[in-house]
């Protein structure tokens, strides 16, 4: 938990622009721990401890005002959507505003599981994906049956090998620099430059335009 908390509020800081001295930029989190089982699943005992983890981290290092994170503790999937909409209606058009999203409890490629029951994946995305809103970032905790974790690392790690392999070469190089110990001003430092040298590939290109024609990229990593 305290290393994705890490990787997150890196991933914060880099993409929210700083705001004027005396100023805030206006940010909502909306964070969720569901321990109720799902069908076919038991129930989780410490998804509402990562909730509460999560929030003080936001709060203490992300600097969120305590108004603007929002628990839910096994919620109905409906809650979900409507607290989504509302916060994101409330952050549409304003400059530098940040939505932010986190879930732990079972879940899997397609959809959630609050309070028992499944919120649809494409469901969540079109209420989070709002082009209105300057940033959006969600992070969904995925929590495995037992004896189920090799397969699923195994399914991540296949659509892992997808990718362009420098970018992959380079996430992996900064998550080691941070389990390191490497301190958070040079890695976020680092990630800066990194990000920047991938502009210097072709592959940057590829990937752009295999999203916009909806095909395979074909990698060449040179």
């Amino acid at each position: 938990m305290v290393a994705i908390s890490s990787l997150v509020l890196c991933a914060l800081t880099l993409a929210t622009p700083v705001a004027s001295k005396g100023e805030s930029s206006p940010r909502s989190a909306i964070v969720v721990g569901a321990n109720a089982a799902a069908l076919g699943r038991a129930a989780l005992r410490h998804s509402h401890r990562d909730l509460e983890a999560m929030a003080e981290v936001l709060r203490t290092v992300g600097r969120f005002d305590e108004r603007d994170v929002h628990l839910l503790r096994d919620p109905a999937p409906d809650e979900v959507i409507r607290l989504v909409e509302r916060e994101a209606s409330a952050l549409a058009g304003k400059p530098q505003a940040m939505l932010f999203f986190y879930f732990s409890g079972h879940a899997d490629r397609d959809a959630l599981y609050s309070g028992g029951r499944p919120l649809a994946l494409d469901r969540l995305r079109r209420a989070l994906d709002r082009t209105d809103v300057a940033l959006r970032i969600g992070l969904v905790e995925e929590v495995v049956d037992k004896g189920q974790g090799l397969a699923r690392a195994l399914a991540i790690a296949e659509r892992v090998a997808g990718l362009s392999p420098r970018a992959v070469e380079y996430c992996k190089g900064l998550i080691h620099n941070a389990r390191n110990g490497v301190p958070r001003r040079a890695g976020l430092s680092l990630e800066r430059e990194r990000f920047m040298d991938l502009f210097d590939h072709e592959d940057t290109t590829e990937g752009v335009n295999a999203f916009l024609e909806k095909r395979k990229p074909e990698w060449k990593n040179d």
